[in-house]
């Protein structure tokens, strides 16, 4: 009866041995795990920080200023661009193309629409 009793004793000792060492490598694991994401965690705000610095910088007026010039050829505004509205409407064609097939194409349009469909 003792031995079995031992047996018994052993078998548990084993058995809790072998859990607690499958629970320390998963606990291992998930630490490593942890680990690598905390690092990803700190060069992500690193980035963060990065791309804050240059956002800030590049939405400066005088930098968009400079781009826009640079690569669009915009300045500033010259007062001779700026006309009343009653000069626009006489650069406007308020009457349609008359050669337009419904009337209500422009002649820009009426002319490329008559282009294609001559073969």
């Amino acid at each position: 009866m003792t031995r079995v009793v031992a047996m018994i004793w052993l078998a548990t000792a084993a058995i809790t041995a072998w859990g607690l060492f499958q629970v320390k490598n998963e606990v291992q694991g998930l630490e490593s795990k942890l680990h690598a994401v905390r690092k990803a965690s700190i060069s992500d705000r690193e980035a963060l920080d990065i791309l804050k610095a240059e956002w800030s910088f590049l939405n400066q007026p005088a930098e968009i200023a400079r781009l826009a010039k640079h690569h669009l050829g915009l300045g500033p505004i010259d007062p001779a661009q700026v006309v009343p509205l009653s000069a626009l409407a006489a650069r406007l064609d308020p009457q349609p193309d008359s050669t337009a097939p419904d009337g209500d194409l422009p002649a820009g349009a009426a002319t490329l629409a008559s282009a294609k469909a001559e073969p």
